[in-house]
């Protein structure tokens, strides 16, 4: 019995590290394709700010990006936005994870 819950931990403890290493390579993926989306809509390109914070629901992203730019980014009626947020869903959905987007001002 004892020799099956180690067997069952070890299991447990090797998926992990798989999720864990397949999670970092959604978020780099993740990570270059709002760099690039964004560096096609703003005009300080070095401005471009993307942190990340993994939480139990998913990743969050926060953006940052020059304040002249920020308007660019957004959108009118925030379907820039919008349209952002969905390539990214439809993005991390593909890689098995979620992800939202927080655009900082």
């Amino acid at each position: 019995m004892e020799e099956s819950r180690q067997d069952d931990n070890a299991i447990d403890q090797e998926e992990e590290n798989i999720g864990n290493i397949s999670h970092t390579g959604a978020i780099n993926e993740l990570s270059a394709l709002l760099t690039y989306l964004c560096k096609h809509l703003v005009d300080d390109e070095s401005a471009i700010n993307i942190d990340h914070e993994e939480e139990s629901s998913g990743i969050t992203f926060y953006l940052n990006v020059a304040e002249d730019d920020l308007g660019k980014v957004i959108g009118k009626r925030g379907k820039t936005a919008t349209a952002i947020r969905a390539l990214l869903s439809a993005a991390a959905t593909k890689k098995g994870v979620r992800a939202l987007l927080s655009i900082e001002d």
